[in-house]
């Protein structure tokens, strides 16, 4: 499948760093070997569930971020300093997740490529039923595969936005779990597996912002969402991360009080509400790989605005 491919210079062979990479790359592909499903198919799909949905399909598309793309930005992201008390309990959100391929890459390079326990749990949240359903099976393989290499924490399922009736993919939904080749599985496993879920839901009203600390939006046809978007990323706590592609965040809309997700009231001072209100401040930016092409991916930390405001810079 093309839509993890990791080309010759974006994972120097020298490196043990991003031979763990391509590693993982191989880990992934193999969880979706047995789906019928490129970029192409995949989109097809979606169009067939807005359909059915009566959802709108004027933006809709399809692509992936490339596991080496994904792995680079997820270290600039993990390099900050998360919100206090999360050490060890950090929880990625993929927003629009499709498939579910970044949900299980991120999983993979917490487990073998990024520092031990980097993250403790990986939600994929996706409004389509058929790409959840893709990616829950992948998923299903994951804790399946070797019995010995994945043993993840299960979780009680979360409420469907919309019917699994409607799920149309054209592949096996008990295939067997993949093989790995003798390179890969020799490898064994890293550290403790995280916990993966695909939630179908809404990603404007999932409330994600409650307790993650990473997130990742694709965001390149986002552009009627991002200013909803944005607010929802500056409900996170303070030193939570966004990783967005393509497009430039603005900080405008409401306010949101640092202890909580709670708009700020408008009676309050307005210096004390400026002191409170959450901005997102970007830290780094790389032209990084993804299915169709490169594009500029930036991380985001969330600070209060009373910071950026002192900074000299």
């Amino acid at each position: 499948m093309s839509h993890l491919v990791l080309t010759a210079d974006a994972v120097p062979a020298s490196s043990d760093v991003d031979d763990a990479v391509a590693d993982v790359a191989a880990r992934v592909n193999a969880l979706y070997a047995a789906e019928a499903l490129d970029d192409d198919v995949a989109w097809r799909v979606s169009v067939e569930d807005s359909i059915e949905l009566d959802l709108s399909r004027d933006t809709l598309t399809y692509g992936e971020i490339s596991v080496s793309g994904l792995a680079r930005a997820l270290r600039a992201a993990l390099d900050l300093a998360g919100p206090e008390g999360t050490r060890g309990q950090e929880v990625f959100y993929d927003l629009g997740c499709g498939r579910g391929v970044a949900t299980l890459a991120a999983a993979a390079l917490a487990e073998h490529a990024l520092p031990r326990g980097a993250l403790a749990r990986c939600v994929g949240i996706e409004l389509l039923p058929s790409l959840v359903e893709c990616g829950r099976r992948a998923e299903s393989r994951r804790a399946r595969l070797a019995g010995a290499l994945f043993q993840p924490t299960r979780v009680a399922p979360r409420p469907d936005k919309y019917s699994r009736e409607i799920v149309r993919l054209p592949c096996a939904r008990d295939a067997a779990p993949p093989e790995l080749t003798p390179d890969v599985a020799a490898k064994g496993r890293g550290a403790a597996a995280p916990v993966v879920e695909f939630w179908c839901d809404d990603l404007l009203e999932a409330e994600w912002w409650e307790d993650a600390t990473v997130v990742y939006a694709c965001a390149t046809r986002f552009e009627p969402i991002l200013a909803p978007l944005a607010d929802r990323l500056r409900r996170m706590r303070v030193g939570a991360r966004a990783i967005v592609s393509s497009h430039e965040l603005a900080n405008s809309g409401e306010a949101f009080d640092e202890d909580d997700a709670r708009p700020v009231s408008p009676s309050v001072d307005r210096d004390a509400a400026e002191s409170s209100r959450r901005v997102l401040e970007e830290v780094w930016s790389e032209v990084l790989e993804y299915s169709w092409g490169r594009e500029l991916t930036r991380v985001y930390r969330i600070a209060p605005a009373s910071a950026i405001a002192a900074s000299p810079n």
